[in-house]
């Protein structure tokens, strides 16, 4: 399981759902406003978050106990990235945003990919 802190505490939080339920590793990133984690959908050891202006993706070091990010490469797109879906076999993300648009995103490349040409006037606040 994992959960994510408020805007002043700015961490990210993976917990082991056995034994004592004691978080297992944390990320702490003060002022990274965090709007959505998830896993992968083939895997235990990786998440995926969408924050104010990026998309990360940090992989769990269970020996270690502790969790690394890699930011995915957006060229000169800036949004507010609010959702994100993954396709089943975990090679892309497709993140909504603050301005309407869906972008998606090549997680093999960790690449900005496409963007979506229609945009909602309210942004987009969740994806399925």
């Amino acid at each position: 399981m994992a959960s994510m802190g408020g805007v002043d505490d700015g961490s990210i939080y993976v917990y082991k759902l056995s034994g004592d339920y004691s978080p297992l590793c944390k990320a702490r990133e003060p002022g990274l406003k965090t709007n959505q984690i998830r896993f992968f959908n083939n895997s235990d050891t990786k998440l995926i978050s969408a924050h104010s202006s990026s998309v990360y993706v940090w992989t769990v070091d269970i020996e270690r106990k502790n969790i690394q990010k890699e930011g995915l490469n957006m060229g000169n797109l800036k949004r507010d990235f609010t959702s994100i879906v993954l396709n089943e076999n975990d090679s892309m993300a497709y993140t909504g945003t603050r301005t309407g648009d869906v972008v998606f995103l090549n997680l093999e490349t960790k690449r900005f990919s496409y963007q979506s040409t229609m945009k909602l006037n309210n942004g987009i606040h969740c994806l399925s």
